[in-house]
């Protein structure tokens, strides 16, 4: 007999609900139950509710089965594609509340998540210019920034965000175009600096061989 016991597994959270006040206070038990182990689980009185304490991560990055990856219209009005994945959890100790604010479907978390990193992710992005992606230490600020501001907004929800991953970015056409050419005209410029100094040095010996 494990008639009236329920076994939460090393990676779970559960969450105990009282269907009657007999036992106790009826609704949804004020603690988590994030030990692994064997609870007490009669049938007409206790409801569980289990949740994932693993870190997820929310990858928009267009991989088979993954969310598309962020389409951002830089401060200079180009078009950019990012890759980004956001790791996160359920706040430690608060899988409990968690349920009284958002039900047991982890689709409504999920939802939750993927709606506040857009935008912040947006908003954060958009105020770049479009080179700035081109300089790891920038993009690495804008993720702090953006984990921070997800970090700030979903603590109510309780949701931690971990950490921002920016994995790839995709720049437009237009301005590939326009880097290459750019890269093109300083190439040019070099060129005609070290042939300058090139015949300067050659003057310099034909002088200190003439005298």
């Amino acid at each position: 007999g494990r008639m009236f016991v329920v076994k939460i597994s090393p990676h779970e959270i559960g969450v105990r609900s009282q269907e009657f006040g007999f036992l106790g206070a009826k609704g949804v038990v004020p603690k988590d139950f994030d030990k692994p182990g064997w609870y007490r689980s009669i049938w007409f009185v206790d409801r569980w509710d289990r949740f994932d304490k693993t870190v997820h991560a929310l990858r928009l990055t267009g991989d088979p089965g993954e969310r598309p990856p962020l389409q951002i219209k830089s401060k200079d009005g180009y078009d950019v594609t990012v890759n980004v994945r956001v790791k996160y959890r359920l706040m430690p100790g608060e899988a409990h509340l968690l349920l009284k604010k958002l039900g047991p479907s982890r689709s409504n978390y999920e939802r939750i998540l993927e709606n506040e990193a857009i935008d912040a992710c947006r908003i954060e992005f958009g105020e770049m210019e479009t080179e700035h992606f081109y300089n790891p230490e920038r993009r690495h600020q804008a993720a702090d920034d953006i984990k921070t501001k997800l970090q700030n907004n979903l603590a109510a929800r309780h949701l931690e965000v971990l950490d921002i991953l920016i994995s790839s970015v995709n720049f437009d056409p237009r301005y590939e175009a326009k880097i290459k050419q750019k890269k093109l005209a300083d190439q040019d410029v070099e060129v005609s600096i070290s042939r300058a100094e090139a015949s300067k040095f050659k003057g310099d010996t034909l002088n200190v061989k003439a005298q």
